[in-house]
């Protein structure tokens, strides 16, 4: 739907990365249009990372995640 209607533009979420490497959505910091927002956030928690490491050990660690839709 919003292809078609040809809307763009870049959502940036703040994310937590669990020791196993799954994204937990904690907010949106910024959205070019609201309507991706939904989309960001469904994107984000499919995602897998390699787990954030602290001392040889996995652990929880936030990131900034830009995600730009075209």
């Amino acid at each position: 739907e919003l292809q078609r209607a040809n809307v763009s533009g870049k959502v940036l979420l703040s994310v937590l990365i669990s020791p196993k490497g799954h994204v937990s959505v904690i907010e949106v910091k910024e959205a070019d249009d609201e309507r991706l927002v939904r989309y960001a956030k469904r994107f984000a928690e499919k995602c897998v990372f390699e787990p954030p490491m602290h001392n040889n050990q996995p652990v929880t660690a936030s990131y900034q995640f830009p995600i730009n839709f075209h």
